[in-house]
């Protein structure tokens, strides 16, 4: 037992000594990033999609509690063929926010702590929800039918809440995403994504290259609690139903869901990310979505 304990403890600090990094980038006011994102996306049965933008993060404050970083996405566009209804979604969907100035508060390691002007946002993403909308009633008429328009909206205002937009910028592979983190080989995170599922994040360091790994991290009956909460507010007609059924639709594998995310991030010298690149799937349903971004400082 002595002899385990030992090894164990041996093994923890040859990892901790392979690499560890402070995560804090040179933020001054009036400073400005651009990157360029590319992602390809292929979904089961359908060609693969590649979707196009260009980012600008500009220091626009700077406190003694921290800073204030705009993003503005431009130059949003993507190959989708008409036909290509997930195509066609996803870019309505990334659409939503062209143009429009989201502006990150941060603490002074630059690690976001709330959007600072969604009040501001909120009207414009309303009138982008409309432009969605009418993209979702035209490619899939028969959401009208089980849902409505008001609770269609409402579900797509839902996904551009302040909450899901500081979370897009804090969890997921963003430019910001690893802000303030002190970052150790074989260190694990757990945190809950923009969908409001649980995830587990493995990190490992060699010099100023950083990758990832993350996976679901829920058990069966999480899920299936998840899944009803989510019906019940986005669909309250068929909570119901649901509720009836989805033990047998978990059991007969319907339900399934399984995600997994590989990232591998490139630290500039100035602590700001040089590059990113995730290749990301998700199967849920019976459907496979699998894609690849790829993130690159102008």
């Amino acid at each position: 037992m002595k002899k385990l304990l030992m090894n164990s403890l041996m093994l923890l600090a040859v990892l901790t000594a392979l690499g560890q990094t402070k995560v804090a980038p040179t933020l001054q006011k009036g400073m400005t990033k651009t990157y360029e994102t590319t992602t390809v996306m292929q979904a089961s049965g359908q060609n693969a999609v590649t979707f196009k933008e260009e980012d600008t993060y500009t220091v626009s404050a700077a406190n003694s509690d921290g800073y204030t970083i705009d993003i503005v996405s431009n130059n949003i566009t993507s190959d989708a063929a008409a036909d290509n209804i997930m195509g066609q979604v996803t870019t309505a969907a990334n659409q939503l926010y062209a143009g429009l100035k989201v502006s990150v508060a941060t603490d002074k390691s630059g690690k976001p702590m709330k959007i600072a002007n969604y009040a501001e946002l909120k009207p414009q993403l309303d009138a982008g929800a409309d432009k969605l909308l009418a993209v979702l009633l035209e490619k899939i008429p028969a959401l009208q039918d089980a849902m409505g328009k008001e609770q269609l909206k409402s579900v797509i205002m839902k996904m551009a809440s302040e909450e899901n937009l500081l979370n897009q910028v804090k969890t997921s592979t963003s430019v910001l995403t690893l802000n303030g983190k002190t970052i150790t080989t074989a260190m694990s995170e757990s945190y809950v994504n923009e969908k409001k599922l649980k995830m587990k994040r493995m990190y490992f360091v060699s010099g100023q290259t950083i990758t990832s790994n993350a996976s679901l991290d829920m058990t069966k009956d999480e899920l299936k609690a998840l899944i009803i909460a989510e019906v019940e507010k986005d669909a309250p007609q068929q909570a119901d139903m649901m509720k009836q059924n989805i033990d047998l639709l978990m059991d007969s594998g319907q339900l399934k869901m399984d995600i997994t995310e590989n990232a591998t991030f490139q630290l500039d010298t100035d602590g700001w990310i040089k590059g990113i690149k995730v290749e990301s799937s998700i199967n849920t349903i019976g459907q496979k979505v699998t894609t690849t971004t790829t993130v690159n400082q102008k």
